[in-house]
């Protein structure tokens, strides 16, 4: 399915827990690479260093590519709010003390009274190892914690989160779109139609 942005994929917390595989404490494991850890933290302060380093490694990674910043001052400007409120939290996976890729989480409460968690941002320094099925198992365990029975985030089709959508058991189609943008430049708006001209 093409990207979407007025598209969500979702699942139920305990589905999608049943049809993850793996321990949630390691992921690609061999003899040869050193150990990956997976680790849920809650958010806030938790921007540290760690998280500039990973942004700068992304931007050298991706010099072709429109990047929202998100060096850990901007994380932390970003997400305060939810972050205060205690609504967020961390996934991340951790090689040699460096961070391989990461994922945050926001608690979302529907005018319904619903409570879901939203996979709001993912992002890896590993794209030929793919680091999301075992952020998304302790994501899962998270929501299942805060009482939300769906895990969701915006977007159909998006390649880094293909792992993500192939056990979605739902899609849901919003009234809207999110988010707008606008250039006045013809050449820019050409690139920019293409998903992976940005993040």
């Amino acid at each position: 399915m093409p990207a979407q942005g007025g598209q969500r994929s979702a699942g139920s917390a305990q589905a999608l827990s049943d049809r993850q595989a793996g321990p949630a404490t390691s992921a690609h494991q061999t003899a040869q690479a050193p150990r990956t850890l997976l680790r849920l933290a809650a958010a806030g302060a938790g921007f540290d260093e760690r998280f500039d380093a990973f942004w700068r490694e992304l931007v050298a990674q991706q010099p072709g590519t429109l990047l929202g910043v998100r060096d850990a001052a901007s994380l932390r400007w970003h997400y305060g709010v939810p972050a205060r409120a205690g609504r967020l939290w961390t996934v991340t996976a951790v090689r040699d003390g460096l961070i391989r890729a990461y994922g945050v989480l926001k608690i979302h409460l529907r005018p319904q009274g619903l409570r879901t968690m939203k996979l709001v941002d993912f992002q890896t320094l590993e794209p030929d190892v793919d680091l999301l099925p075992g952020l998304v198992k302790l994501a899962l365990r998270r929501a299942a914690a805060e009482n939300c029975p769906f895990l969701e985030h915006h977007g159909c089709g998006l390649p880094k989160l293909r792992a993500f959508d192939a056990i979605a058991g739902y899609r849901t189609a919003k009234p809207s779109w999110s988010f707008y943008y606008y250039t006045e430049d013809p050449m820019l708006e050409q690139r920019l139609a293409d998903p992976a001209t940005w993040d």
